[in-house]
C-alpha cells in the first residue's frame, strides 16, 4: 500500500501516507527479507520528507496500529 501511495498508483500520490504504510509494514513483516525491504523504503522516504511530514506519518501509523491494539509494536522498532 505504501508503494501505491508513493507512486500514485490507483490513489492520489501522498508521500506522507506512503511513509505511514511503510512504518506499518516494518512493524508487521516477520520475514527478514521483506522487513529489510520495508526498512530501506522507509529510509528512502526519510531522505525526501521534512521533519513535520515524518512526524505526521509516524503519528498516523501509531493511530492506525492503536485502533488494532498493536501500537506497542512501534515501540519495539
Amino acid at each position: 500500500v505504501g508503494t501505491m501511495y508513493y507512486n500514485g498508483e490507483g490513489v492520489a500520490k501522498d508521500e506522507v501516507r506512503a511513509l505511514m504504510w511503510v512504518h506499518i509494514a516494518v512493524v508487521n513483516y516477520k520475514e527478514p527479507r521483506m522487513k529489510a525491504r520495508a526498512q530501506a523504503d522507509r529510509d528512502s522516504l526519510y531522505a525526501t520528507l521534512t521533519r513535520r511530514e515524518k512526524d505526521r506519518a509516524h503519528s498516523m501509523a501509531r493511530d492506525w496500529l492503536t485502533k488494532r491494539g498493536e501500537a506497542h509494536l512501534m515501540d519495539l522498532q
